[in-house]
């Protein structure tokens, strides 16, 4: 199942948009971004069951909490060995959020003491970098690493990240659900479920407050961080904004099969925009305002992404309740006509609802709720077997390994029955 973290993508491309990351149930998938091709899985941060996972700006880390009875901690893990690199300790306080301060080798983290502390990479060692007495519920650092912010229910702290002097106090923020940086680290963007506010990073005033009942969650924002993009629920417009004044510069419409546009990007160079819908994703050139070319395939499409150096398109889309397509498309920008599909990357599905570990680790148990148990080889993200044997009607919740790793049981159940298979692996696979 693909995870829609708080402030975060479900994919991220790297650096030089030669590799792309995939945030699901079972894992982190690493694709090759030409080829389409698994390069690996990892998987052992999801033993603890947590989905919260922050990958570092270079994509060389992720950071995981793991808050339990037996202590909370942030475990920092290498993505290319998928080992645990450092483990910080946050005593009896539960973690909520993190973020990376990556130009000093730091994390940020926001605890339910309401305690704000910086984390030495290398180290572990920590120190506290504010205290406000308030659980805080997300931390973010700006990309320069200039500035800090703490967001507890219904206040933003706004800090000096060198000092830990504060620059401005918002209050009556109550309904922000998520809150960033942009990649110029001048402004940061809040929302709610109606409302899109950006500030100045410094002084915390508002350079734009977009108030429409109706808008459409999906927004992007230009690479020059100058205009911002966004859709009103029902129309098949894209409008554009001047991020500073607010006024109005350009509006885009196209004759979409559905009337709701679902996700717009920005190309890095500023020259296209893209919108996705049912079944198709259209690209405007920005200054002449033409449509140039409608890109399509089945079902709905979510979270374009453009790749850093503008040749790769991305998206995921719904062909069908049951199964998810992540599309990756060759961009041609000098003629965008010339774009084709890349590649279709199939298998992630939206109806997991179970995971096991095999003993060893070798393997991984995935449970589909009304269809069947998948097993992956842990190393290489390589489908191993397909179980079947759940009759339709009734709805897997659980899988387990045996302690030898020789059996998976698992247990599907329905209003008036209840029904647990046992699958004799040692006799079907060979682990």
């Amino acid at each position: 199942k693909i995870l829609n973290v708080e402030g975060r993508d479900p994919f991220k491309f790297f650096s030089d948009s030669s590799k792309l990351f995939v945030f699901t149930s079972i894992g982190i998938w690493v694709y090759d971004v030409q080829t389409g091709k698994e390069l690996r899985l990892v998987t052992k941060h999801t033993e603890n069951g947590d989905d919260y996972v922050i990958l570092s700006p270079d994509a060389q880390t992720f950071a995981d909490i793991h808050n339990s009875a037996d202590g909370n901690k942030i475990e920092l893990w290498n993505i290319q060995t998928g080992e645990i690199d450092t483990t910080f300790d946050n005593g009896n306080a539960k973690v909520n959020s993190v973020a990376y301060k990556l130009a000093d080798k730091e994390l940020v983290s926001g605890d339910s003491d309401g305690v704000i502390r910086l984390w030495n990479i290398d180290t572990g060692e920590n120190r506290v970098f504010q205290s406000i007495n308030r659980s805080v519920r997300s931390v973010a650092c700006s990309p320069n690493g200039e500035t800090i912010l703490g967001m507890c229910e219904d206040n933003i702290w706004i800090w000096n990240a060198s000092d830990g002097k504060i620059k401005t106090l918002l209050d009556n923020t109550q309904g922000i659900y998520r809150i960033n940086f942009t990649p110029d680290s001048k402004l940061i963007i809040g929302e709610t479920q109606t409302e899109i506010g950006i500030l100045d990073a410094e002084s915390g005033d508002i350079k734009i407050d977009l108030e429409y009942p109706d808008l459409v969650k999906q927004f992007a924002l230009s690479h020059d961080m100058q205009s911002i993009a966004f859709a009103e629920r029902d129309s098949k417009s894209v409008r554009i904004l001047d991020i500073r004044t607010g006024e109005l510069k350009k509006t885009f419409t196209g004759d979409f099969r559905a009337i709701r546009i679902e996700s717009i990007a920005f190309s890095l160079d500023g020259q296209t925009i893209a919108a996705a819908s049912y079944g198709e994703i259209w690209l405007w050139d920005i200054d002449s305002g033409r449509n140039t070319v409608i890109l399509k395939g089945p079902g709905l499409f979510y979270h374009l992404m453009f790749s850093p150096d503008g040749r790769t398109l991305v998206a995921y889309n719904y062909p069908s309740r049951q199964e998810v397509g992540i599309y990756l498309w060759n961009i041609d920008n000098t003629e965008h006509q010339k774009s084709t599909v890349r590649h279709i990357i199939k298998g992630h599905k939206l109806d997991v609802n179970s995971v096991a570990f095999s003993p060893d680790g070798k393997s991984i148990a995935v449970g589909h709720r009304l269809k069947n148990i998948r097993l992956w080889d842990s190393s290489t993200g390589k489908l191993k077997r397909v179980f079947k044997g759940h009759p339709k009607p009734l709805w897997l919740q659980s899988i387990a390994f045996s302690p030898n790793g020789k059996t998976l049981a698992s247990l599907s159940t329905s209003i008036l029955i209840e029904h647990l298979y046992i699958y004799g692996m040692l006799r079907q696979v060979n682990i």
